[in-house]
């Protein structure tokens, strides 16, 4: 892999000098970093298992792992292209695009956001640009393997189509879009920089990660019903809003050319995937750079810690206020208040938690999409369109509970056993309350609001018996992963044992448990009749958990 890397990088020496920079030292910056590289773990293989292993094919792995990404969008080409070649080629540009940004940000916002290399370098005789262009030119190599890795099948089912001349083409057209997403992505960067301190960016980009995954999920959910069907036939009516998607820039150039139709919506797409990522290229190298490296050197200065004249003053934080009034004892206040704000400033707890609630959002629109303000379908109660979207709330509880079980920071957890501890249930169920209150409460109250405001008053019950519902699948999810404390287990054991099959089976229980909420509700009264008995079954279950003694629990 260094060897191609390298024989790519003897092809753009002409192309380091127009920029200003000494092509043998761009050479020698990116042949270190792409060895760093491969001695690296990447966000996919991040399990503790794997780094423990000769890692010297991780990259290979990552390519195999896009081609497979990447196959969803040669389905669509097969699929859709005879009746709407445009969507058709667009959608087979914006996987690549969103796989490329998504590694941009993940993988390599450590590479972009170093500031080692400016002490280490800098020093030495090579300028500012130079180093800028080692950098962008390491990454630009890493990306462009990843989108044609991402695009070899939608390549390979054009080549097959229509010849190999065009699926080189469309080669080249995966390769300005990944440009494109790099100067949009450095854009960006630079943006958060000129506004944030090292911290706050930090958290800024994992906002960004987080954003693009659900954008991810979501574009899946809504890019085919952006397209109509008139007679069956499916139909993309380009729109004023379609010139702001670089994907279809890119569907649109490369239709131009298969149909053949230059007309001038075509020639402005064309126009528009052409130049815009080698004008966006030449606007970083030649305008962006002082400003970028100017900032990343200062990164160091704004994290320097700050002396401040007097120690803050102790104040009751929420946490506190919510566990003295939601918890039943100090050690259950305790273990609701480590959780509570742990769950609020990890930042790898947030990237892991965090989009399983963005795609319950989606979820929740699609279906507000599909069946608009119409909930009950009967006449005489309540209908399963009423219920349906109160249970969406149960897909943030199985990855949530489990999280609260694993950290980075597992060997912390000393202090649980080090301490005269007599009862670690009650540690435990003070973390899957926090867990509730933080990540499933706000949720739950926004569902059951529309569904009150859709269904009026009489939907009352189904919000009261989902709610005792979705509180004692988390007692049980809790109770399923195992007894536990609070991030006390290493992330390398999420894989291990049998949390999969425990999932399945809760699940199989959530959809008997909805069943049995839908047949009670054509009985009169029988949805209250059943808030009770649930209430009844997620305090009992609190209970257990409450009760658990240190011969249940194990800790790393």
């Amino acid at each position: 892999m260094q060897g191609l890397l390298l024989m790519i990088l003897s092809w753009m020496r002409p192309l380091f000098r127009k920029f200003g920079a000494d092509p043998d030292q761009v050479e020698a910056i990116v042949a270190l970093k792409i060895t760093l590289d491969n001695r690296r773990t990447y966000t996919a293989f991040s399990q503790q298992q794997y780094k423990q292993k000769d890692r010297s094919n991780s990259f290979w792995l990552m390519l195999l792992l896009y081609a497979f990404m990447g196959s969803f969008g040669c389905v669509v080409l097969i699929g859709v292209y005879n009746q709407a070649p445009i969507y058709a080629l667009s959608f087979s540009f914006a996987i690549p695009m969103l796989l490329v940004g998504m590694a941009l940000i993940s993988d390599f916002s450590s590479v972009l956001l170093d500031s080692s290399d400016n002490a280490i370098i800098l020093p030495c005789p090579v300028n500012g640009r130079t180093l800028l262009i080692a950098r962008i030119t390491h990454i630009c190599l890493y990306l462009l393997l990843m989108s044609m890795a991402s695009s070899i099948a939608s390549a390979i089912v054009i080549a097959i189509r229509f010849g190999a001349g065009y699926s080189l083409l469309y080669m080249v057209f995966v390769m300005l879009s990944s440009l494109l997403v790099i100067f949009l992505t450095n854009l960006l960067y630079l943006l958060l920089m000129r506004f944030t301190s090292e911290e706050k960016l930090r958290e800024a980009i994992m906002y960004v990660q987080i954003i693009v995954a659900i954008f991810f999920y979501a574009g899946y959910q809504v890019l085919p019903r952006m397209i109509s069907t008139t007679d069956n036939l499916i139909q993309l009516n380009v729109k004023w809003w379609h010139y702001l998607l670089p994907p279809v820039w890119f569907g649109g150039s490369m239709e131009a050319f298969l149909t053949p139709a230059f007309d001038p919506l075509h020639l402005s797409l064309l126009a528009l995937a052409v130049l815009t990522p080698f004008a966006g290229i030449w606007v970083t190298i030649s305008y962006l750079t002082p400003l970028y490296n100017q900032r990343i050197a200062s990164i160091d200065v704004d994290a320097r810690p700050t002396q401040t004249g007097t120690l803050p003053q102790h104040t009751t934080s929420r946490s506190d206020e919510l566990a003295r009034w939601l918890t039943g004892s100090p050690l259950e206040a305790a273990g609701f208040a480590l959780t509570w704000r742990i769950m609020l400033r990890d930042r790898q707890f947030k990237l892991r938690a965090y989009p399983a609630i963005g795609y319950m959002i989606v979820l929740f629109f699609m279906f507000v999409w599909r069946t608009g303000n119409s909930l009950d379908d009967s006449d005489t109660g309540n209908s399963f369109a009423s219920i349906l979207p109160l249970y969406f709330c149960t897909l943030l509880l199985g990855n949530a509970i489990s999280l609260l079980r694993y950290s980075e920071q597992h060997k912390a957890a000393w202090v649980f056993v080090s301490t005269p501890l007599e009862e670690p249930g009650e540690v435990m169920l003070g973390a899957v309350k926090a867990a509730i209150v933080q990540l499933l409460l706000p949720v739950q109250v926004v569902v059951s609001a529309y569904v009150l405001y859709v269904g009026g008053i009489k939907s009352l019950d189904d919000v009261l018996l989902t709610t005792f519902v979705n509180i004692s699948i988390a007692f049980l999810y809790a109770i399923g992963n195992g007894y536990f404390l609070p991030f006390s287990s290493p992330i390398g054991e999420m894989t291990k044992g049998a949390n999969v099959a425990r999932t399945l089976i809760i699940m199989m229980m959530v959809g008997l448990l909805g069943l049995m909420h839908w047949g009670l509700s054509k009985v009169p009264y029988g949805v209250w009749a059943g808030i009770p008995v649930m209430a009844g079954i997620a305090y009992a279950l609190l209970v257990r958990i409450r009760k658990a003694e240190w011969a249940k629990f194990t800790v790393s």
